[in-house]
């Protein structure tokens, strides 16, 4: 396979949202982000909703059930993104996750196929992907070929690419 190049874009996301407890929204604002680390959707980062302000409020009430909580808007840039929209991208994805498979001694995940390209393969400031629910997926009405609980989701690996960060929501 030849190894695909993940250029350095400028795309700038100016509504990536971000969920999370007031507490730590707070905190956030003031010290900024700490990334996720270990067996998250993709991979190590801070994650955010694209252009989706309720899929964070969402996310935060089944996460901090009857606690505050806090929606964080903030302005992102892609630069070398790892887009699963790709062709080339997910293409790059199966063969990292069929050579951990020749392996064995990993459980293929999306978060150890990403962890593994970033470490291994090459470096990223972020992961771009549609998760769709499978539990609660339903087409937004019949005869659709969209689905009602399918999310863009931005993974920001490099911290320097989030530039600026803004409490936007606080509610129970």
């Amino acid at each position: 396979m030849k190894k695909p190049n993940i250029v350095n874009i400028e795309k700038i996301i100016p509504d990536a949202y971000h969920g999370t407890s007031a507490k730590n929204a707070k905190n956030i604002c003031q010290e900024g982000f700490r990334p996720s680390e270990g067996e998250q959707y993709l991979g190590d980062g801070v994650y955010f909703y694209e252009a989706a302000m309720s899929h964070a409020e969402n996310w935060d009430r089944k996460q901090f059930k009857g606690e505050l909580i806090g929606v964080l808007k903030s302005t992102i840039n892609l630069g070398r993104c790892l887009d699963l929209h790709v062709k080339e991208h997910q293409e790059l994805a199966n063969f990292v996750a069929e050579k951990l498979r020749k392996r064995g001694k990993w459980a293929i995940t999306d978060a150890v196929v990403i962890n593994f390209i970033a470490s291994n393969f090459l470096p990223i400031d972020s992961v771009k992907a549609t998760y769709v629910s499978s539990k609660t997926t339903k087409r937004v009405f019949d005869g659709s070929r969209f689905y009602s609980h399918s999310r863009l989701i931005i993974c920001v690996r490099n911290l320097k690419n989030i530039l600026k960060v803004s409490l936007v929501c606080t509610s129970l």
